[in-house]
């Protein structure tokens, strides 16, 4: 009788050290977390901190400004853009159906006119620290 109460407590100290130690790991990991969010946080992560920008353009452009406007949708350590949306279509002639095209002049000098060469169309959010 003496046997296998002694052979039951084993068993349930062996099974408390497992619990032991899976809570300890628990602990563990909660601190790590914890301490990533605590971290994000000085860093200004939160979203109460960050001002959220909508983009929707739907315009014809020449390469140079289709090239500059996409270069502006870069992330920087104060502020990222997040896409929705990009559709870029080459013109080939100006016609009535593309929508926004417009005349730029290439210098202004320049005598000669020159159509949009595409048709850029962007969707989405600039996301800036406050």
């Amino acid at each position: 009788m003496s046997c296998v109460k002694l052979t039951a407590l084993k068993s349930e100290v062996h099974f408390l050290r497992l619990k032991q130690a899976e809570f300890k790991r628990t602990i563990e990991i909660t601190n790590k977390a914890e301490k990533f969010v605590n971290h994000a946080r000085s860093l200004g992560f939160e979203r109460d901190r960050w001002a959220y920008y909508p983009v929707d353009i739907d315009e014809a452009f020449t390469f140079g400004e289709a090239g500059y406007l996409l270069e502006q949708t870069e992330n920087t350590a104060s502020y990222y853009f997040k896409p929705e949306m990009l559709h870029i279509k080459i013109i080939d002639e100006p016609d009535k159906k593309t929508p926004n095209v417009r005349q730029s002049q290439h210098s202004a000098d320049s005598e000669s006119t020159k159509t949009n060469d595409v048709l850029l169309k962007l969707r989405g959010t600039f996301i800036a620290k406050r």
